[in-house]
């Protein structure tokens, strides 16, 4: 019987992927998804991937600090913060609108009509915020920009200690924002986009080094983020029917309203329950050894 010695099982890794490379292609990803949402194409599922797109742009940049901090990167990362909170907003109306619809009363069509409108007036700021960031080759340029400060790095051999860094920042940022108190809605959602941004940083970081893995802390993000979002969009949703409906609307809603509030109390006790059941203890821990396996990287 034939037994693979450890040292033959590291050769048939694959080497690490130039972090400039990869982190090129989440920008050109997100450079595509500009020029559609510009075009007006502005569905429920271009919205969403334009979110996504942004939401992955901006982990990447994060991880990119230290390599290549400079007037471009802030330029990128503050445009895209921008450009996705508006896309927010508008998904926000898409689920709300769509949550009315199954749960609604006689009044829900006259309820959903007041989302659309809300929806369209946002829609077209959208449009606006994507064609500055895409207009002459703008987006373009200050990505080559950051591209560029990136293979100096990789050059010097500096990569995986600046990503390192930037990754165990924000393990600890997810730690920090871990919650106290079961009930504070506000705090669960902090907890959300850290671990999402957590997430995405760590599959950019494993498509660049194959042999630092996260795959279970990953999925255990994964699933906080499911649960958390399902909290997340009851508590936007009762705020949007109490604050954000005309008057004349106000009284049609407020059975909503209440269901809404219900759901997130249900909701909020299933994820505690959930939450004390999971291995939260060993997925840091994990994350944290696979952090300091990056940042032994040899260059």
């Amino acid at each position: 019987m034939t037994t693979t010695s450890r040292q033959n099982r590291r050769s048939r890794i694959r080497p690490p992927a130039k972090a400039s490379a990869a982190v090129g292609r989440v920008l050109q990803n997100a450079a595509s998804r500009l020029l559609e949402a510009a075009n007006g194409e502005l569905s429920e599922k271009s919205l969403h991937e334009v979110r996504i797109a942004c939401r992955r742009a901006e982990a990447a940049l994060r991880l990119c600090q230290d390599a290549a901090d400079g007037r471009a990167w802030r330029w990128l990362k503050r445009r895209l913060k921008t450009l996705r909170r508006a896309c927010n907003d508008a998904r926000d109306d898409d689920v709300l609108c769509q949550w009315v619809q199954r749960h609604g009363t006689s009044s829900s069509k006259s309820l959903r009509q007041a989302i659309r409108t809300h929806r369209a007036e946002v829609q077209p700021r959208i449009v606006e915020l994507a064609r500055r960031l895409s207009d002459k080759h703008r987006f373009e340029r200050r990505s080559n920009k950051v591209l560029k400060q990136l293979r100096v790095c990789e050059r010097q051999g500096q990569i995986a200690q600046a990503f390192g860094q930037r990754l165990f920042a924000e393990v600890y940022r997810f730690v920090k924002a871990l919650p106290a108190k079961r009930d504070d809605a506000s705090a669960l959602h902090r907890v959300r986009i850290i671990g999402k941004r957590l997430r995405y940083a760590t599959e950019l970081v494993t498509e660049i080094w194959p042999d630092v893995t996260f795959a279970e802390p990953n999925e255990h993000l994964h699933l906080l983020q499911d649960r958390l979002g399902a909290i997340h969009d009851q508590v936007v949703g009762e705020h949007r029917l109490r604050k954000r409906l005309p008057h004349r609307l106000a009284r049609a809603a407020r059975p909503l309203v209440r269901k809404a509030q219900s759901t997130v109390v249900r909701l909020q006790r299933n994820f505690w329950r959930w939450w004390q059941a999971s291995p939260i203890e060993r997925m840091l821990a994990d994350t944290t050894a696979e952090v300091l396996t990056l940042m032994n990287q040899t260059p």
